[in-house]
Order: structure tokens, then C-alpha cells, then sequence
């Protein structure tokens, strides 16, 4: 992972997302502890969502990463299941003993001495090797031996029985070792007692007998963690453990009791955690009435008992001499901000680690505390009023350590009541159901209309009013200051658009819910209530949109549907009469309009409101999208109903061409066309034909369109692919019945609209076979310029050459020629080697739109193939500055830059290139040899390095090493695989 990290990132922390069950061989926190190097800027994580990554990455933002990483890095376990399973189907399957051999050693030199390991070579591999000894030739026999004495085991490949494992004191010493009885443990743990011991020979066994006496020890698993202790801890572990199947032992290095803690739990299988000092004593019921507590509160995740003191250590519970007791008073989080009452004995749900991490291993004395308190933010903790334990005052005892202590506890301390302070602001300035958003420019007299009618008809519920000024030029101003009440006013000094106005105007919100309303709607009686109930009744619904009338009373939203001609969003029922049934029945859509759009506060700060980089449209639908992927529904409730004079904003469609694009490039790799399927919910279908020379569309009653069969098949698809990725057919969810609607177009509506979509469809999904039945059958109906662009591109694909002409040229006959007929021209051209066609072509494609990175590296390779190089450089080099990662264009600008030695820049974009691409063997190669003839030979040199270590067998390593070998490292080496 590192060597495959570019050099500008190397200094960077780091996120490294592993698979448990594999994740120890890709830890990049376990390889730099082997080669000794820090590990403080990696924070790895276990099996996460996209969803964790960016909680985790938000974290670093807010709080910084060493904050971040002591939350969330989970460090991976030394698991070898997986690695024991691969060795077992690879090479054990195939009697390949002594590379069996050679990889549990590595694996153990890498990773340390391991109890699994040793099983492993114990079992199943003593096992193999014994049945087939006799058999094996003397040279693997040879080499068995040799592997067998270097991994120190004791037992005799030539004979049955049973097997010691034997490992030097130095690797027990030095490297992490499990011990745990070989006996059947308990899957149903109550408790787990954790133990961090160091240095404690004298107190280890009066701890052990405490916990041993515990009522509930039957219910319970003992794991100790000695962090290398230079004291005899391990044989009386030992001996206790040969007595009680329950306990588990772990030795490791020096390191922190809340890293021996973290290890413990990652360890334990109990339902509930406990830690235990060696130095403290517990009731000997004191277990059971944490453990009962917990069983009986589900609520909460720990409790925790009173405690008495004593200064004398080796006392008991029973018998002791007491200097006080620490008697807490029931529990709030506001209390434990300022006071550490959670007591020394406390009991947790393992589980919560799931949701808050483990115990940030930077502290030395108070990580516990910051613990209880990050715990106390999301759960709920419980004081027992009963005395459970016993502690021992000690002044060596880290937390009673004031120059180590007390710096922690105020970074703690600071940290966390900022943070409260936050959350009890945002808590109590909530003085409204609703905070009724309204951006402006100019219109003052729509503004004053609105604000009218919303304060006569308004009622059921409390609201605020916040209306945002984008330096309006008329007397919006001058009538705005005259307003009074539970208003707000924000004045911008420019306008700002309609995005940012509105999430300036949420930043300001004292409300529980957000509504945007456009100045130009007239509020009907009602209309704020029903939204409302919708969100208070429906805790999965997080934006409700309204029914929006013309002035005629027809409607002019009812809902927001993606289209799939131009897989842009609009309004599908626009232009009907009001009381249609269609858009009077409460529904769920993907979008609605945010004229008049009621959004739950916290999932609006959580999304960082509306996508200020829209201008003035497109930004509600993209904030719904964003919203359907949190899983959250988008519902359009026709009882809240407005008039919408529409677009009366100076300037509000001036940008739409911009904002199709981005909205485009932000969406298209998931299918969201839903048009078909919306209609047919509400009894429609949606058909399309050619008038004037326009493509139109109608919404037709279903039980007109005929045959309602082929009709079906346009919802089942968008159905089915709504949704999921727009990725070749063998990579997304139901394939198979998918397919199966695509076999046959001739079971598909003679639709003009409905044909050209599904082409594009196919040819998404690479069904290139059912892509030409579709656009054949639209050719049939009409000469349409896709259809014979889509055949055209499926005759170059599939080399009829003569087949894809005349389809061109029926093309440019019939209709004037777009890029994407310029660009198949010149690729025809190309094929032929017509190159000054080509050129012209791609000339005439580019002159079109201006940039297109298919017309321009079209471009350049005709320019190649007129020896036109240095334009060919140009145009290849043009590409690689808006796409850096574009392969082709770097191959073929290697090729031209060797013909006109350009070695020095061609090394330039070829660093850039494996910078950004480091496994990409074949262009460092070409690099490598770029630098030799650019007089770079250290650097040559190190990339060969790269190539030797990664793929040794990379044809070529041994001319190019030879050639830097060479005092002119001067090198003909820069060819591409």
C-alpha cells in the first residue's frame, strides 16, 4: 500500500479501509510497527459503509485527526483464519510442502510468534506432511527438514503421535503471544473481566482470587493483558489458568493500559465489559448487581456502584481499613462534564464499541474519563446506589499523578463541555415548529403579496419568517424594514443565488423544520399544517413538497420526475386540471420542488444544505437525490396546496443550461429515470412523436394504449434499474429478468421515444445484439439521427466498416451533423486510413462543442498518421490536462513524444502520470526509459527499483538495468507493453 501510494501523498495521514477477515495482511499500522516507524497518521478501519468513511473524514475536519483517530481507528487483531484457509485450498492442495512451510515462517517472522500459527503446523500440516513423506523426493524432503528446525518445531515428519511446539524465549519475550487452554469455551459469556497488568507480581493473585469468587464466575471470562511486565505475572497467570478454562492470557509490549484495554475487548465474548485493577477488591456480588442492572435497564449501556477508599494495599473488600468512600449522586450528563463520578468498577455493553469506538490510546492517566463522557453523549449511564468495590489510594496511581493527570483532564474537560455548549444552543434556540425560508430579488411586490397571504391563512402551528435579500434594486429594502415580529431579515450585498440565500437563511433558523417558499406562491388555507403532519407522522419521510397551482387553477407542480430522453428532471403533470385524481393523492416521488418544500433541519445541516455551486435551479432535486440515498423518503402532499406564479425571478432561468450539466455529471453513473413509471402509477403512459419536426410527448390514459403488455415493459425496466449503476448488465442486480425484457424489441410499444431510450439502455448495459433489434425497429417507424448513430457505432464496433458508411451517409443526407456524427465520421476515416477525412472531421466535431476528448484524441492520431506531430503533441497533451488518468492519451503521446524526442516534457507528464497511477507497470516502465534518454538515470533507477520489487518478472527489467549500467544510461527503452 505504500509503495503504491504517489509521493505527494506519503506525507499525508491516512485512511485504510480493510476487511476483517483479511485485514492483517494489508495493515499498514501493523507494517510500520515491524519496520519500527510511526503509526500516529494511519487510521484503519473495519468493514465500513461509504456512510462511516465520511462520518470518519467530517471527524478529522472538525476535531482534527489525532481526535478523529482515537474515536474511530480500530487496529486489526492477528487473525490467520484466512490466511490458514488459502494455504489449505492453494498450496497444501496442490503438495507443495515446503512453500508451505517457507510462508508460516515469513508470516511468523512478520507478525510474531502465534498460538494459531503453531496449531496450524501442528494439525493440519503435521498431519499432510506425515501421509505423504515417503512419497515426496529427497530434495523436498531436504527442505521440509530445513524449515522445520528454522520454525523450531518439535516433531518428526517421519512419525505419528503427538506434537510439542516449541518457540524461543526471545520471540515470547518480544512479540505479541495468545494463551488460551485448549479447551471448548462458552459462547454466552455474561461478563468479561478485562485485567491490565504490569509490574504487579505481588497484587496479580489476590486480583484473580477476587474475581474467581465473583457469584456470577460461572457466567464470566477472565482476559488479562500483560504489557511486557518485567515481573512474574505470567506463571501465576499460568497456574490459574490451568484451573479455570475461563480465563484468557495475552503478553504484548510495553504500551498504555487503554491499548492493553482495547486488545482485551477486541478479545472478549461477553455480553458486558468490566475492567479490574490488580490493586482494587470487589464485592463478591458485585458483578451480578451490575450485570442484573444492565439486564433490567436496556436503555442503558453502564452503570456503575459507590466505592470505599483505603490507604493500605493487600486488604479485602470484607476486611479493611477505610479513609473514606466515594458516595456519587444519581447521574447526569451535565455532572459528569465537571465531575468524574463514574466509579472505578463500572460495567459496559460490549456492543457500544460498535457505535463509539474504543478507548483513545493517547492518555496516559484519564482516557476512562473521556470514554465515560464520549459514551454519555449518545447513551444513556446509570448510577447503583451500593457499594461494589474497594480502591486502593495509591500516589503512583497514574490519575492521582497531578503533572500527568491534570494536562489531560482540561484538554478532556474543554473539549467536551465546547461541544455540550454547541448542542444545548442549537437545543434551546428551537422556539418554533417551522422557519419559513423566503429568498428575494426585486419583485417587492410579489414579496409583500406573499408574506400577506401566508400571515392571514398560517395557522396550527407556531413559525418564523427569514427572508433573505439578494440586493434587490427595487424598495424591497425600504419595505422590508417596516415588517415587524417574528421576522428575520438577512441583506446580502450581492446576490448570491437562490442556493446559498436559502442555506444562509437555514444557518439563521430557530425552527424544528425548514420550509423554502418562493416569494412568487400565494399560500392557500392549510398549507403549512399538512406538511407538518406529514413529517410528525412519518419519521422515515424527511422533505414533503406541496401541490403548486397556475393562476387558471391548473396545475403547475404535482411532483418531480427524471426524463428519459434528456435525464433531466420536470414537472409531469403540468397543465393539468387541479382536481385530477393523479395529483391529489398523497405519493412518493425522488423529487419535489423547493417553491414550497418542507426539509427536517437535521438532515439538512447534515447534508450542508443546498449545492451552492447550482445557480438558481436544479438545486432542489439534487438535495432530494442526495437525501433518497440516507434511505429517507421524498413525499409530495397534495393538501398543502399554493398558487405558483412561476419564474418570477429576473434572471432565474439564465443558467440552466449550466446547471443540466452539472447536475449530469454528478448523476449519471446511476440510472434515474422514472418518468414511465411515476405515469403508469397514476393510470398513465407517456407517448412521444414527431410534429413539425419536434419531438413531443402526451400523457395518455393506460387503457388507450395498446397492446398494455408492451407498455408493461417499460415499467418493469425502469423498475428494475432504478436506482442501481449504470454499469454493464453482468455487474447490477436482476440481470436475468432484466435481459429477458430486452431479448425481443418487437415486443416493445412503437414509440418513438420509448425505442430510442431503450437503444441507449442496451448499449449501457453492453448488450450490443439487442441495442441494433431497437434501433433498427425506431428506423423503421421514423429516420431518426440516433438510430443511425447507434448503428453506426455498432458497425465500427463490430468492423463492417461498409455497413457503418452508409448509415453516415444516410445521417448526413437526411439531418445536419451533431459532434457525436463528426466524431464516428472521423473514427470511419481512421479505421480506413483516410487520415485527412479524419482530420477534417474531427475538426468539424470539436468546431461543434468546442472541447470533446473522443474528437480530440481522434484529432491527434489522425495527426499522427499525416506525420503531423507536433500538432499530434498538442492535442494529446490538451486531453491530459483536463483528464491526467486518460491511458490512451499517455500511450500516444509516448509515441509521439519518441519520434520527436521531446524526452525532458514527455518525462514530465509521464511522473505526473504514474503519480497518479502507481500500479501501472507499463507506463513506469516507459518512464524509466524516457529518463534514461533525458539524462535522468537516478530516477530511472528508482522506478526500476519499484519494478523489481512489485513484478520481478517484468519482461524487459534486464535490458533496462544492463542500459543504466551503461555510463551514458542512454536508453531506446521507452515502448509500452
Amino acid at each position: 500500500s505504500w509503495m503504491a501510494t504517489s509521493t505527494w501523498a506519503k506525507p499525508l495521514p491516512m485512511i485504510q479501509l480493510l476487511r476483517s477477515s483479511t485485514g492483517v495482511y494489508a495493515s499498514m499500522v501493523h507494517d510500520a510497527k515491524y519496520h519500527e516507524l510511526p503509526t500516529e497518521a494511519i487510521l484503519e478501519l473495519q468493514e465500513c459503509s461509504p456512510s462511516d468513511v465520511c462520518e470518519v473524514v467530517k471527524a478529522i475536519f472538525d476535531h482534527g485527526f489525532s481526535q478523529a483517530r482515537a474515536r474511530y481507528h480500530t487496529e486489526m487483531p492477528l487473525d490467520f483464519s484466512w490466511y490458514c484457509e488459502m494455504l489449505k485450498t492453494g498450496l497444501m492442495a496442490h503438495g507443495r510442502w515446503p512453500e508451505v512451510l517457507q510462508s508460516v515462517f515469513y508470516t511468523r517472522e512478520r507478525f510474531g510468534s502465534n498460538l494459531q500459527l503453531m496449531q496450524f503446523l501442528d494439525g493440519p500440516v503435521r498431519l499432510g506432511i506425515q501421509q505423504v513423506w515417503h512419497s515426496l523426493g529427497r530434495q523436498n524432503q531436504d527442505a521440509i527438514l530445513r524449515y522445520l528446525q528454522t520454525l523450531q518445531v518439535q516433531w518428526s515428519p517421519r512419525e505419528n503421535g503427538e506434537a510439542m511446539i516449541a518457540h524461543t524465549a526471545h520471540h515470547t519475550e518480544s512479540l505479541p503471544s495468545i494463551s488460551r487452554p485448549q479447551v471448548e469455551l462458552a459462547d454466552s459469556f455474561k461478563v468479561t473481566a478485562i485485567v491490565s497488568t504490569y509490574a504487579s507480581e505481588g497484587f496479580i493473585k489476590e486480583c484473580l482470587d477476587d474475581l474467581v469468587r465473583q457469584t456470577i464466575f460461572d457466567q464470566m471470562e477472565i482476559v488479562i493483558v500483560d504489557s511486557g511486565s518485567p515481573e512474574a505475572e505470567k506463571d501465576i497467570i499460568l497456574e490459574y489458568q490451568q484451573r479455570f478454562p475461563n480465563i484468557t492470557y495475552l503478553r504484548t509490549q510495553r504500551e498504555t493500559v487503554y491499548a492493553a484495554w482495547n486488545r482485551a475487548i477486541r478479545l472478549a465474548q461477553g455480553t458486558y465489559i468490566t475492567p479490574f485493577s490488580t490493586n482494587d477488591r470487589l464485592k463478591k456480588d458485585a458483578y451480578e448487581i451490575l450485570a442484573n442492572t444492565l439486564d433490567s435497564q436496556p436503555d442503558v449501556v453502564l452503570v456503575y456502584g459507590d466505592t470505599y477508599l483505603t490507604r493500605i494495599p493487600h486488604e479485602t473488600f470484607e476486611f479493611h481499613t477505610r479513609c473514606g468512600e466515594w458516595r456519587w449522586p444519581g447521574y447526569s450528563f451535565e455532572d459528569l462534564l465537571y465531575n468524574c463520578r463514574v466509579g472505578p468498577h463500572p460495567m459496559w455493553r460490549r456492543n457500544v464499541h460498535e457505535a463509539i469506538g474504543y478507548f483513545d490510546e493517547h492518555y496516559m492517566a484519564i482516557g476512562d474519563q473521556e470514554f465515560w463522557l464520549r459514551m454519555g453523549e449518545q447513551f444513556n449511564l446509570m448510577h447503583i446506589p451500593e457499594v461494589t468495590g474497594l480502591y486502593w489510594v495509591s500516589p503512583e496511581g497514574l490519575s492521582n499523578q497531578l503533572d500527568i493527570a491534570q494536562p489531560e483532564q482540561t484538554i478532556i474537560r474543554n473539549m467536551y463541555l465546547e461541544r455540550h455548549q454547541v448542542r444545548v444552543a442549537k437545543t434551546q434556540r428551537v422556539d418554533f415548529d417551522c422557519s419559513i425560508i423566503i429568498p428575494v430579488f426585486n419583485k417587492v411586490e410579489l414579496t409583500q403579496q406573499c408574506l400577506t397571504h401566508l400571515a392571514d391563512v398560517t395557522n396550527g402551528c407556531s413559525y418564523e419568517v427569514i427572508v433573505v435579500d439578494n440586493a434587490s434594486t427595487d424598495d424591497t429594502k425600504a419595505f422590508l424594514s417596516k415588517l415587524g415580529g417574528d421576522i428575520q431579515i438577512i441583506s446580502n450585498p450581492e446576490s448570491y443565488g437562490f442556493a446559498k440565500a436559502c442555506n444562509q437563511g437555514a444557518a439563521a433558523a430557530n425552527g424544528r423544520f425548514l420550509v423554502f417558499l418562493s416569494n412568487d406562491t400565494i399560500p392557500k388555507p392549510g398549507w403549512l399544517r399538512a406538511l407538518l403532519n406529514e413529517v410528525e407522522g412519518h419519521q422515515d419521510v424527511a422533505i414533503v413538497g406541496s401541490k403548486l397551482l397556475y393562476p387558471d387553477d391548473t396545475i403547475q407542480h404535482a411532483g418531480v420526475v427524471i426524463s428519459r430522453l434528456f435525464r433531466t428532471p420536470y414537472h409531469l403533470f403540468v397543465g393539468v386540471p387541479e382536481n385530477l385524481p393523479a395529483v391529489n393523492t398523497r405519493k412518493e416521488f425522488q423529487a419535489v420542488t423547493a417553491a414550497c418544500m418542507l426539509v427536517r433541519q437535521e438532515i439538512f445541516e447534515e447534508l450542508a444544505g443546498f449545492d451552492e455551486g447550482f445557480v438558481n435551479g436544479y438545486e432542489d432535486v439534487d438535495l432530494c437525490l442526495n437525501i433518497r440515498q440516507m434511505g429517507k423518503k421524498i413525499i409530495y402532499q397534495p393538501q398543502s396546496c399554493l398558487y405558483h406564479l412561476e419564474s418570477q425571478t429576473p434572471g432565474r432561468k439564465t443558467h440552466d443550461e449550466a446547471n443540466a450539466k452539472r447536475f449530469l455529471s454528478r448523476w449519471e453513473h446511476l440510472w434515474l429515470e422514472d418518468e414511465d413509471l411515476v405515469a403508469a402509477q397514476n393510470g398513465y403512459v407517456i407517448q412521444q412523436d414527431v410534429s413539425e419536426g419536434k419531438m413531443r410527448s402526451r400523457l395518455t390514459p393506460m387503457a388507450h394504449a395498446t397492446p398494455a403488455s408492451a407498455w408493461q415493459r417499460v415499467v418493469d425496466l425502469q423498475q428494475l434499474l432504478l436506482g442501481q449503476a449504470c454499469q454493464p448488465l453482468d455487474e447490477i442486480n436482476e440481470s436475468q429478468k432484466i435481459h429477458d425484457l430486452l431479448v425481443d424489441a418487437e415486443d416493445w410499444p412503437n414509440d418513438i421515444g420509448i425505442l430510442e431510450w431503450v437503444g441507449r439502455v442496451c448499449e449501457t448495459l453492453h448488450c450490443e445484439r439487442e441495442a441494433v433489434q431497437f434501433w433498427e425497429k425506431l428506423l423503421r417507424i421514423a429516420d431518426h439521427p440516433n438510430a443511425r448513430l447507434g448503428l453506426a457505432r455498432a458497425m465500427l464496433k463490430n468492423g463492417n466498416l461498409d455497413e457503418a458508411q452508409r448509415h453516415l451517409d444516410e445521417l448526413t443526407r437526411v439531418f445536419t451533423l451533431r459532434e457525436e456524427g463528426w466524431t464516428l465520421k472521423g473514427i470511419l476515416s481512421i479505421q480506413r486510413q483516410q487520415f485527412s477525412e479524419a482530420k477534417h472531421a474531427f475538426e468539424q466535431a470539436l468546431a461543434i462543442v468546442g472541447e470533446s476528448q473522443k474528437a480530440q484524441m481522434g484529432l491527434g492520431m489522425a495527426c499522427l498518421g499525416l506525420d503531423q506531430t507536433a500538432e499530434a503533441w498538442d492535442q494529446f497533451e490538451q486531453v491530459l490536462s483536463v483528464d491526467p488518468d486518460n491511458v490512451k492519451a499517455i500511450r500516444c503521446l509516448i509515441q509521439v513524444g519518441t519520434a520527436i524526442q521531446r524526452w525532458e516534457t514527455l518525462a514530465r507528464h509521464l511522473t505526473r502520470f504514474v503519480e497518479r497511477n502507481p500500479a501501472d507497470c507499463d507506463i513506469r516502465f516507459a518512464l524509466a526509459g524516457v529518463q534514461c534518454r533525458a539524462g535522468q538515470p537516478e530516477e530511472a533507477k528508482e522506478h526500476l527499483t519499484w519494478l523489481r520489487l512489485v513484478q520481478p518478472e517484468y519482461e524487459g527489467l534486464e535490458d533496462l538495468e544492463r542500459v543504466l549500467a551503461l555510463p551514458s544510461a542512454q536508453s531506446n527503452l521507452v515502448s509500452v507493453h
